[in-house]
């Protein structure tokens, strides 16, 4: 018994050691904060932001797709070429991603080039302009997007998938804004609907390979001065499933490349966990099943 007891508390000891340290805090205006100081000589920071279609009423539709778009471009201190000349000084790479309820940006840098991170970060996330030549060039690029999705639905499957599931509202709303919708939308209404969602407490900020009071000190300096504003015209109602079926035509359907029979997309969805617990039995499910959307992995 006592060797058993032994080799547990080695084994406890053992895994303790592989674990990496992890530390939260929360900034004065609210910002949460979440770090690994181990690195391999190298670092990633990431700004997760309550931003995207879930949260869209009628007239601010199609907002998210172009907020995703336009990060990084001009803002009140840079112009887009400056932004572009920042990221490159300091050597890292900057991506961003919408989802239907977040907004990513993410870097990877060297460790002692973070404040220069953190500046291009801080003005590009809290002072973008989404001027009117930025919003138009975004309009003309959409235009080819759906010339492209008439040969490919395949990006365009996630979308309806929701739209089925939820309806055209909250999870239901479109993250590949429609044609109709980017005409009736107003640059001013971007604007509006990203200042509504930037709210610190919307805000989530993790990083690896940097101190964690290094990092804090350096998040207030930058993002500090953010301060809660009205955020009344975003939905935050809760999404209902209904459940249906939702139809996508094609003006000619893409072809097979070999037998150039003309093709069909199906996509099929059932409404899965609500709660964190659920959902990891829902994500094993998913790899036992296979995984992803490549027929090459299940």
């Amino acid at each position: 018994m006592a060797g058993f007891m032994c080799r547990g508390t080695l084994r406890q000891l053992s895994i303790k050691a592989l674990e990496p340290d992890v530390f939260t805090s929360v900034l004065s205006n609210g910002i949460k904060v979440i770090s690994q100081p181990h690195s391999r000589g190298w670092a990633s920071i990431a700004a997760l932001i309550k931003v995207g279609p879930r949260y869209e009423r009628a007239e601010y539709k199609g907002s998210s797709y172009f907020i995703e778009k336009l990060s990084f471009k001009s803002n009140e201190h840079q112009t887009h070429g400056q932004v572009l000349d920042a990221i490159h000084n300091f050597g890292g790479d900057l991506l961003t991603h919408m989802s239907k309820d977040a907004l990513l940006h993410s870097v990877n840098f060297m460790p002692d080039q973070l404040p220069h991170v953190l500046d291009v970060l801080a003005k590009g996330i809290q002072d973008p302009i989404f001027s009117d030549e930025e919003f138009e060039e975004q309009q003309m690029m959409l235009s080819y997007i759906h010339q492209e999705l008439q040969s490919n639905p395949t990006p365009i499957m996630h979308d309806l998938l929701h739209e089925a599931a939820f309806g055209k509202e909250t999870l239901g709303n479109r993250s590949i804004c429609t044609l109709e919708t980017s005409q009736k939308l107003a640059v001013e209404n971007i604007r509006k609907f990203y200042n509504a969602c930037l709210q610190p407490d919307r805000i989530t900020i993790g990083c690896t390979g940097v101190e964690h009071n290094e990092l804090c000190n350096y998040l207030e300096q930058f993002f500090g001065s953010l301060q809660p504003s009205d955020f009344s015209i975003l939905d935050t109602s809760s999404a209902r499933f209904i459940g249906g079926t939702v139809h996508h035509h094609v003006d000619e359907a893409p072809v097979h490349p070999a037998t150039q029979s003309p093709l069909a997309y199906v996509s099929l969805g059932f409404q899965s966990a609500h709660d964190m617990e659920d959902s990891f039995k829902f994500f094993v499910l998913q790899g036992l099943l296979g995984g992803g959307s490549a027929f090459s992995a299940g």
